[in-house]
């Protein structure tokens, strides 16, 4: 039997176009808690106005779907990402899982911690990126020692335009990390609020 609850609070100025998400979280009573943070830029009544009447015309086809991409990614230059983070709070949910598995095996709960700390830089190796795979390696491993926080952070300078993640996410995903400074910490604070 699961229990718990779910709180989301942010604030939205629909002149600049500034939505921030401060608390979307999933809180599972015994588990964990799952939150997750949103600062997008962009997002003005003009930009909705104007994805409604594409939405409209899709709808009624007045134009095609390569029409109706193309109006969309001209939309989207107006948006930008001005941060985010995602964040787990352990609370039994992590170890049960590695007891789940280690029986499913006939291992113990170390054994199944040390081969998945053992096939992460095989794992991440794909993501083109050897210096935040093995930021994330670092991360993942700890918690997975003593599962308390883990937090992925995107922290960039400056607003990143969402035709650059676009862009990047097509030609070069390994730059995405760089491009959103995101990090990534393990048992750094009690608690996701930190």
């Amino acid at each position: 039997t699961l229990s718990g609850g779910m709180t989301m609070k942010g604030s939205w100025n629909p002149t600049d176009g500034r939505m921030e998400i401060t608390e979307w979280m999933l809180d599972v009573s015994d588990a964990a808690a799952l939150n997750i943070t949103m600062d997008l830029g962009g997002i003005t009544t003009d930009l909705i106005r104007q994805a409604q009447e594409i939405t409209a015309k899709a709808e009624s086809g007045e134009m095609n779907e390569q029409a109706v991409g193309f109006a969309m990614m001209g939309l989207m230059q107006q948006f930008s990402v001005n941060g985010a983070t995602i964040a787990l709070d352990d609370a039994s949910l992590t170890n049960r899982i590695l007891d789940f598995v280690a029986a499913q095996q006939g291992a113990k709960r170390q054994d199944v911690v040390n081969m998945a700390k053992g096939m992460m830089p095989i794992l991440l190796s794909q993501l083109q990126n050897p210096s935040f795979a093995s930021t994330v390696a670092k991360a993942v491993g700890e918690y997975l020692d003593d599962p308390q926080t883990l937090i992925v952070k995107a922290e960039p300078d400056a607003p990143v335009p969402a035709p650059q993640i676009m862009g990047a996410a097509m030609g070069a995903p390994q730059t995405i990390p760089d491009i959103l400074a995101v990090t990534v910490t393990a048992n750094e604070c009690g608690t996701i609020t930190c």
